[in-house]
């Protein structure tokens, strides 16, 4: 079973991690950011997103816009398709 955890703003460092590797492994997206700067990102739009973290370590996280019911961001730090298998279907 996929252990799920809300993120609190505490854990925007734990997902600018997971992003920062994404963006590290994958092959064609630029490295824009800095670690620091995309903590900062995601540290500001936290307030108006509900964000989950998925795994144990942390390996992935989701951001949702509730009033739309959009997914607005999910990351998976290494390949792990068992991830996006489970959390999107």
């Amino acid at each position: 079973m996929i252990e799920l955890k809300r993120a609190t703003k505490k854990a925007a460092g734990e997902c600018a991690a997971i992003v920062h590797t994404w963006m590290s492994e994958t092959k064609d997206i630029p490295q824009l950011h800095t670690k620091e700067n995309l903590e900062k990102m995601i540290s500001q739009a936290m307030p108006k997103r509900e964000v989950w973290l998925i795994g144990t370590p942390e390996e992935a996280y989701i951001s949702l816009n509730i009033q739309t019911f959009q997914v607005t961001g999910l990351y998976v730090s290494k390949n792990r398709k068992w991830v996006r298998k489970k959390v999107i279907g």
